[in-house]
């Protein structure tokens, strides 16, 4: 795997920020929903390539009404897919896996099958490409989390792993089931309360929204003593500007934001 930029990425940089368990992202980008500016989103061909390009990406993980985990960000089917109003957590994978996920982006992309964690999970271990998984707990978050630690303790892995959520009583729960969990507190807006108990927390990341906190309060927070990811960004510049402040990563649906190979987006 080849990783050009016109940001270099510097090893003292890593050095510098608040760490996790494993080194920050290869130039700093992690795609969002693989490669959502190119590609239909959470689908394997829209991983595959960001993965052209990135070491990491980021995508969505709900359960089926038969315990099934599946990668795809909305509660129902409509958005993404020809499958209607129908909700994912009331409907059988069988049922799910008769749709187009792919027609919706661009008719070249007809007849991609939904994507499920088992088939990404395969890919990342032949690959390498690490995972930021989000936990959507529509429906039963109890139950999503039960299946989600059972996947995890009966699946090896050979690629790094962050785990987050918007409910963040779900991340205890799976870091109660798996102590070594690295776990990714998203909020849209800054939360003092919530970034203060992580500062004193380990192995935790705080994930806050480019466009719902200002310039000026995000480059604040990245001089704390904690690994800071930002959502969605898709500006050159102000993803170079949070990069070199001082943040883990960036969250972009362009997988090419940074680089000298131009990939404008839709």
């Amino acid at each position: 795997m080849h990783f050009e930029g016109s940001w270099v990425y510097d090893k003292a940089r890593e050095a510098a920020i608040p760490t996790l368990p494993f080194p920050p992202p290869q130039l700093g980008l992690i795609g969002h929903r693989g490669a959502a500016a190119l590609c239909p989103e959470n689908t394997l061909i829209s991983m595959q390539t960001a993965h052209q390009q990135l070491n990491w990406i980021e995508c969505d993980v709900q359960l089926t009404s038969d315990n099934h985990l599946v990668i795809i960000h909305d509660e129902s089917l409509d958005r993404t897919s020809n499958g209607g109003s129908q909700l994912i957590w009331q409907s059988p994978l069988a049922h799910l896996d008769q749709y187009d996920y792919g027609a919706w982006f661009h008719s070249k992309f007809s007849n991609t099958p939904l994507l499920t964690l088992e088939i990404l999970w395969r890919y990342a271990n032949d690959t390498g490409l690490n995972l930021n998984l989000e936990i959507k707990p529509y429906g039963n978050a109890s139950l999503l989390a039960q299946h989600f630690a059972h996947f995890l303790s009966t699946h090896s892995r050979q690629f790094d792993l962050l785990i987050s959520s918007f409910n963040h009583l779900i991340l205890h729960h799976l870091r109660q089931s798996n102590p070594e969990l690295t776990i990714g507190f998203l909020v849209e807006e800054h939360d003092p309360i919530l970034f203060q108990s992580l500062l004193s927390s380990s192995n935790c990341a705080y994930h806050l929204s480019a466009q719902s906190n200002s310039l000026m309060l995000l480059e604040s927070l990245s001089q704390q003593d904690i690994a800071l990811l930002a959502y969605t960004v898709n500006d050159q510049q102000l993803a170079h500007t949070l990069l070199q402040t001082g943040f883990w990563g960036v969250f972009t649906d362009n997988p090419y934001l940074l680089s000298t190979n131009k990939t404008e987006i839709k």
